[in-house]
């Protein structure tokens, strides 16, 4: 199981959308996420379609393997954000959830339990 992890506490479950086909597909006909979705590397970032509003953290890369949020963002149904150049992941999770994870800018997350053991 992969966990999205701040400070050695687990926040969620993190289900990581690495490959092109995923990251399109994103949480497009899907239940919103019990836990985390992570797109990585980002690409564009959109609520077409979905029933439902998500809470959207942009973190850019540490050369420790962590990623620091520098903007959250609450996403509505029917929308496309703008392009971040500097995001190299972009965690999305159900309305609340960041309130619930006392999620703020400058927290440093990492995803831990790999397969590969990251």
């Amino acid at each position: 199981m992969t966990w999205l992890v701040r400070d050695g506490d687990v926040l969620a479950t993190a289900d990581e959308a690495t490959s092109v086909p995923d990251r399109l597909r994103g949480l497009w006909h899907r239940p919103p996420p019990i836990g985390a979705l992570i797109l990585r590397p980002p690409f564009v970032l959109h609520t077409v379609g979905l029933p439902y509003t998500v809470d959207v953290a942009f973190c850019d890369g540490g050369t420790d393997g962590r990623m620091a949020v520098t903007e959250t963002v609450r996403m509505p149904p029917f929308r496309v954000a703008r392009p971040r150049l500097h995001t190299k992941m972009i965690v999305v999770a159900t309305d609340g959830a960041f309130e619930r994870w006392h999620l703020t800018v400058g927290d440093e997350l990492e995803i831990s339990g790999r397969a590969n053991g990251g």
